[in-house]
């Protein structure tokens, strides 16, 4: 995903190149939806995917957990429900196929809301035009540390059950290789070690 990318690559595809120079890698990002259908169809090795997806097919392996927030231009003083948002609110994620944007407007749906989506093909885009006040969106909170006018946001919190989502590893159980078992243990060192930083903090 474009969060994932955007948020955690960094340092394990550094620390796999540096183990396994001669394996060549290559990285693409889409939604969820697509990262499955690609998976199962062969055309990716591994794909890292919001929540837990249960194919008979796939080998599945939880990565990392994701505090989603909302954000908000800073004119949204006060979120409760997604009826603090009017009438008519406008939603701004990625394509419908997207784990995140699929939580927010089922949640809006709820509420009896009709919503206005705009697509968005990149965070930066994304953040950028919920500053500018054209709407809300969903993302992991990790995002912010990395964008550079975040003092032009409002972060709202969310309910537990719309907050807490976690990447996992996906891949075709008929497909392992020596080079994709040896990313899958990099993904699971980084996990550990977030994990005994969350711990220690």
């Amino acid at each position: 995903m474009e969060a994932v990318a955007a948020s955690r690559l960094s340092n394990i595809l550094m620390d796999y190149h540096d183990r396994y120079p001669n394996v060549v890698i290559e990285v693409s990002t889409n939604p969820t939806g697509t990262l499955i259908d690609q998976t199962l169809m062969g055309e990716l090795d591994l794909s890292l995917v919001a929540d837990l997806y249960v194919d008979p097919r796939l080998e599945i392996t939880p990565i990392f957990v994701e505090n989603l927030v909302l954000v908000s231009d800073k004119r949204l003083v006060t979120f409760q429900t997604p009826t603090d948002l009017g009438a008519n609110p406008t939603l701004i994620g990625f394509s419908s196929r997207c784990a995140y944007r699929t939580r927010l407007t089922e949640w809006v749906k709820q509420s009896n809301l009709s919503a206005r989506v705009i697509e968005i093909n990149s965070y930066h885009a994304l953040l950028n035009c919920i500053a500018a006040g054209m709407g809300v969106g969903l993302i992991p909170e990790v995002l912010l540390e990395q964008y550079p006018f975040k003092d032009n946001l409002r972060i709202h919190q969310l309910p537990i059950h719309l907050r807490e989502t976690i990447t996992c590893a996906i891949w075709r159980k008929d497909s392992i290789k020596p080079s994709l078992k040896a990313f899958v243990d990099e993904l699971i060192k980084a996990r550990n070690v977030e994990s005994t930083l969350l711990s220690a903090g």
